[in-house]
């Protein structure tokens, strides 16, 4: 497959046991693969994919994303102080390889993750799993990207109808004569 990195090589399986493997599970930016070994071992295969894929034509490399791990917040019983599920995401705009256009928008856009420096941060802590969180802060990242992908709609200015402003100013004296007969009798200026 184009475009991945093997993790894990095959240790001690045949050929013909490699072609037994079966497509267990995929995530955004993983692939998971799992194979039947002889003696009731199993072998896990797990493929990176090089690139973030935004759309049919925008691609973020993996080597622009700096990620991180760091403690959970929360409950978590003792896993929380030991292991480091969060993850944070750092994405610097300026020095990415996204098109100048999408470089521009996504700076522009008003977005509480995006630093004054153009440093993209994402923190994910949802599971307890790291690898589950990491997917989770790419999405997310995706999910960005993708909002700012299509170009907003410029606004053309308009005009009320001709008919419209007649009816809104019948409303204002239709309104007007109904509170002026509020007034006490005989006080009417």
């Amino acid at each position: 497959m184009h475009g991945l990195r093997v993790i894990f090589k095959f240790e001690n399986a045949s050929r013909e046991e490699r072609e037994q493997a079966h497509f267990f599970r995929s995530g955004g930016s993983f692939l998971y693969y799992e194979f039947d070994l002889p003696l009731g071992y199993r072998f896990a295969l797990v493929c990176v994919l090089m690139m973030l894929r935004i759309s049919s034509t925008v691609c973020i490399p993996l080597r622009e994303i700096e990620i991180t791990a760091i403690r959970s917040q929360g409950s978590g019983g003792q896993n929380v102080n030991k292991v480091s599920t969060a993850i944070h995401l750092f994405f610097k705009i300026a020095e990415s390889s996204l098109p100048e256009r999408l470089k521009e928008r996504l700076l522009a856009k008003s977005d509480h993750r995006i630093t004054e420096h153009g440093v993209v941060v994402i923190k994910s802590q949802e599971t307890r799993s790291q690898e589950t969180n990491r997917e989770a802060a790419l999405e997310k990242l995706r999910q960005l990207v993708l909002s700012i992908s299509t170009a907003p709609k410029k606004r053309r200015p308009t005009k009320p109808s001709r008919g419209a402003k007649e009816r809104r100013l019948k409303g204002k004296a239709i309104r007007s004569k109904t509170k002026m007969m509020r007034g006490r009798p005989g006080s009417a200026d």
